[in-house]
């Protein structure tokens, strides 16, 4: 698990390698590889909260 949903919102992250699973309301709802990013939100919002979970799917590389 990289961030769990409802949790405080503080970093943006980038995937470097690998596969990551976006969960919400524990259903896959979409898959993110090497490029893609997520946590935009804390970005704009210091006080937000993630509204989904990213599970790693395969062994992953990332920068936050």
């Amino acid at each position: 698990l990289i961030v769990n949903e409802g949790d405080a919102a503080s970093s943006f992250y980038i995937i470097m390698e690998g596969v990551v699973n976006v969960v919400k309301s524990k259903q896959v709802i979409r898959k993110l590889t090497a490029g893609d990013c997520f946590g935009e939100q804390a970005l704009y919002d210091v006080s937000a909260k993630r509204l989904m979970s990213i599970q790693a799917a395969s062994e992953v590389i990332y920068v936050s």
